[in-house]
């Protein structure tokens, strides 16, 4: 498996520069050792949706969805330098 977040550091290297402070969290994303456990995540994802019944699988592809939201709206956030209103 290809590892996306790797990927992407190499393609966005300018913007972690910016934020370097908080390396440790971008090497976490961009490990071999975090692409294992996130496929290992995906194929028991997987598993469970060939059996999933079809109000399951509306589920999980609506939890997917809502967590994707919630992932962009906190890498755009730290992006944007936002403070959090909480």
């Amino acid at each position: 498996m290809e590892n996306w977040y790797e990927k992407t550091r190499e393609k966005t290297e300018h913007v972690f520069q910016a934020i370097s402070k908080h390396d440790f969290v971008i090497d976490t994303y961009a490990s071999n050792e975090f692409a294992a456990v996130v496929q290992q995540a995906i194929d028991i994802a997987n598993d469970y949706a060939l059996t999933a019944s079809s109000g399951n699988l509306a589920k999980m592809e609506e939890s997917f969805i809502k967590t994707s939201q919630l992932e962009w709206m906190f890498w755009d956030s730290a992006y944007k330098q936002e403070a959090w209103k909480i």
